[in-house]
């Protein structure tokens, strides 16, 4: 990794670690922007600009006052609240379903929600510090730089990556944890709540950390990771030269792949005996599984995370080309697009893939054998 390449990398995720959205903020050209939906496509949210105010609209319908700016809105996991970053009078306020929530500050971050939906984190910045709050309530302050938040799943914890004096680092509930470094990415907890782990570099080489610990060796970069379900498994993809591979409790799976210009998220299967991911190459993308490419590859602009058959045989994953969802199972998209769409699931007996998706209003419901 050259020394222009890692200055590049650190301004770019550093506009990203302190929430500085500056696209969203001037003049804008059109009426609707920022679409998004819920997790599940059970709500939408955008922003609409008319006499010069930018508006919160949720299904619809119009959420609180207007505001000098808008940055596109965040809905809960549940679909039931919206939160946005707000501007006025050049002071910034996050609010939740119109309501502000805590105070003002001279910037602040997407909001974060919580997995069972009822809290919300943000970073906020007063003079040239900033402060990680939840629920409008400081949790721990005087940063020079912080990251998004991360709920743990039963949504009891906070954790997140800050800077302070040039060193980089994590917080979980307003307490340092161990061992500082170069840099650090946005921190992630365990299914049972009880590990984190993160991506942290020194020098021009980055690596796993879990509980304080690496996990692996070093790497030019590491695309992607997750937690078995069992949450005692650490699964990553690498890359050393030109070359990315599949980690899995710091030992490498399956073969390496040459010339990866993305690599989309890890997933397990239902027993975690299986792992899978999908990397582009060559503007095509390709499933890998236990660290073996299948054969066919499809062209997209953007995939989401895989899901995987019940035994780990088969994978399905959301994929979009020029703003429709398709879905594609093994490598072959199957028939149908869709404006909106739910999230992939298996059917109770664990035989069928299922999903719904919206195609001009109306909702249709697929079931397709594993």
């Amino acid at each position: 990794m050259s020394h222009t390449y890692t200055r590049v990398l650190r301004l770019c995720l550093g506009a990203s670690l302190t929430g500085l959205l500056i696209a969203g903020c001037g003049e804008r050209e059109s009426e609707v922007r920022s679409r998004t939906a819920s997790p599940g496509g059970t709500a939408t949210a955008h922003v609409e600009r008319s006499g010069g105010k930018d508006h919160v609209v949720k299904d619809d319908r119009r959420v609180g006052d207007p505001h000098d700016v808008v940055i596109k809105p965040v809905l809960s996991p549940d679909g039931g609240s919206v939160a946005a970053a707000t501007q006025d009078d050049r002071r910034w306020t996050v609010t939740r379903d119109g309501e502000r929530v805590g105070g003002t500050y001279d910037l602040v971050q997407t909001p974060v929600f919580s997995p069972d939906s009822k809290s919300l984190a943000f970073g906020g910045k007063t003079g040239d510090k900033w402060a990680m709050y939840r629920d409008g309530k400081p949790v721990s302050g005087g940063y020079d730089r912080v990251g998004q938040p991360t709920f743990s799943p039963d949504g009891g914890s906070v954790a997140f990556n800050a800077e302070q004096s040039g060193r980089a680092f994590i917080v979980k509930d307003g307490q340092k944890l161990p061992g500082e470094y170069d840099f650090t990415w946005r921190p992630g907890f365990s299914g049972d709540n009880r590990s984190i782990a993160f991506v942290a570099s020194e020098g021009e080489r980055c690596f796993m950390v879990r509980d304080g610990q690496r996990v692996g060796g070093t790497y030019l970069r590491i695309w992607s990771w997750a937690f078995g379900p069992d949450s005692r498994s650490l699964a990553f993809v690498a890359m050393t030269g030109d070359d990315s591979f599949l980690m899995v409790d710091g030992r490498q799976v399956g073969s390496t792949f040459a010339g990866a210009e993305a690599v989309g998220r890890l997933a397990f299967s239902r027993d975690g005996a299986t792992v899978a991911f999908l990397f582009r190459k060559g503007g095509e993308w390709c499933t890998v599984r236990d660290g073996e490419a299948l054969a066919d590859r499809f062209e997209a602009d953007a995939v989401g995370v895989p899901l995987l058959s019940p035994n780990g045989g088969s994978v399905a994953v959301w994929a979009r080309s020029r703003d429709k969802w398709f879905v594609v199972k093994d490598g072959d998209p199957l028939s149908g697009t869709y404006d909106r769409r739910s999230r992939l699931t298996s059917s109770a007996d664990g035989a069928r893939l299922v999903f719904d998706g919206v195609q001009g209003g109306s909702t249709s419901r697929v079931e397709v054998p594993w």
